[in-house]
């Protein structure tokens, strides 16, 4: 038994055999790990002057962003969105005031929202009310049937909780009668 313990105490190494292993090439390891931080540097460099898209988002929406929260630090989440973002701002607010998170909400089609007679300048353009994913966006997790796409949504139209009744549209999916009283109402489509 003796002869086991004394085999067993060889075995492991001691400090100083860990120390000699490692020795002059232990910065080795630190050496590589700022190669490949300059080669990804580069990489993103690269990538981000020769992709137009990379350099949008870079340049104008994070730059631009960044600089202009910081131009108005004392303005609320809410009033930085509604002076970036109008109007869509302004009834994306409404629209979670008055809707439970569970919400299931009509939107008006994009022919209602620029129509010509409304009070209501939305945003032109590739972003705001009128685009689904941009408001899902703001409105998360209510879920959204624009009557655009109405078609498509045929699971949601009957689960439907709300209506955005707009210059008059959306008063005739309502189960009950209404007056309509403003340009903007979200209303329950049932009592």
């Amino acid at each position: 038994m003796a002869l086991n313990q004394s085999n067993t105490k060889t075995n492991k190494p001691n400090n100083s055999q860990k120390i000699q292993s490692n020795g002059i090439f232990a910065p080795i390891g630190f050496i590589k790990n700022v190669i490949y931080f300059f080669i990804t540097g580069l990489f993103l460099l690269t990538l981000i002057k020769g992709n137009v898209g990379y350099s949008w988002v870079a340049n104008d929406l994070i730059y631009e962003n960044l600089k202009y929260f910081y131009k108005y630090p004392f303005l609320t989440n809410t009033q930085k969105l509604e002076s970036k973002f109008g109007m869509d701002a302004t009834v994306i607010q409404k629209i979670k005031k008055a809707t439970p998170e569970n919400a299931i909400i009509w939107m008006p089609p994009e022919k209602i929202l620029f129509s010509e007679n409304t009070n209501y300048p939305f945003m032109p353009g590739t972003g705001g009310i009128k685009n689904r994913n941009w408001t899902l966006y703001f409105l998360y997790p209510r879920q959204l049937i624009y009557a655009d796409e109405a078609p498509k949504l045929q699971n949601l139209i009957d689960k439907a909780t709300h209506v955005v009744c707009l210059n008059g549209w959306g008063y005739d999916k309502l189960y009950y009668d209404v007056e309509p009283t403003q340009d903007l109402q979200i209303l329950k489509l049932k009592k």
